[in-house]
């Protein structure tokens, strides 16, 4: 990410429907209390939002100087790719929308697997479609986007999938259109504003409504996301 774009992304991400939503869904996704990292936490707010809920032993792990911030949690400077964690520590490991900056995921998604104990659950997003590329993924200094399938071939050697499925669906088309059109845009510019607050208000309950269904067990044939939750062989 940027250095320049870093503090931009720290204003959006407690109030903007897209991550606040997202923390929602992971939350569900997860379950019961455990002991949990989340790698690449950026500025914690998983953590704290976790916290919040009764959530005691969290630790996060993360790369950015400019994101670091001691919460209720533990937090240790690292890189996905070499995690400093003993084998077999965590019950659970999130990774959110991380990977995507990494040259070698593979080896990233190996680390993960590396710190869960047998059997523990990882909750993975990432990006999705390459066409869908643009001033978004350049500020935040992305190496690729996904798709499900492109996704499953970085996890599968590591990881049982309990289930993949895109995320954002509801709202693809119009937010598909408005990365297509910043892609013309001749000045880089990350998709991540402030939303006038009718439009975040119709947002929000789109994708919360979403977040049900997902909850529910359908698995959305197309959007901006891909959520894995998978399970360490």
């Amino acid at each position: 990410m940027e250095k320049d774009y870093e503090q931009d992304y720290l204003a959006v991400e407690k109030t903007h429907p897209w991550f606040v939503k997202r923390r929602e869904l992971i939350v569900s996704l997860l379950g019961a209390k455990c002991k949990l990292a989340d790698v690449g936490c950026g500025s914690g707010l998983l953590l704290e939002t976790l916290h919040s809920k009764g959530w005691k032993d969290l630790w996060g792990f993360e790369y950015s100087e400019t994101m670091q911030k001691q919460g209720n949690y533990k937090l240790i400077s690292a890189d996905a790719t070499k995690l400093p964690s003993k084998s077999s520590t965590f019950d659970a490991v999130t990774c959110l929308d991380v990977i995507e900056h990494i040259d070698d995921d593979k080896l990233a998604v190996s680390e993960l697997a590396r710190i869960l104990k047998p059997n523990g659950k990882c909750i993975i997003t990432v990006p999705a479609f390459m066409f869908l590329w643009g001033p978004h993924d350049t500020v935040n200094q992305h190496k690729r986007r996904y798709t499900k399938s492109t996704l499953m071939e970085v996890v599968k050697p590591y990881f049982d999938v309990e289930f993949a499925t895109y995320w954002n669906s509801l709202a693809f088309i119009p937010t598909a259109l408005m990365k297509l059109i910043r892609k013309a845009s001749s000045s880089p510019k990350s998709d991540a504003s402030i939303m006038p607050k009718p439009l975040m208000a119709i947002y929000s309950a789109v994708i919360t409504f979403e977040n049900w269904l997902i909850n529910h067990g359908m698995r959305m044939p197309v959007g901006t996301s891909v959520v894995a939750v998978l399970r360490k062989k």
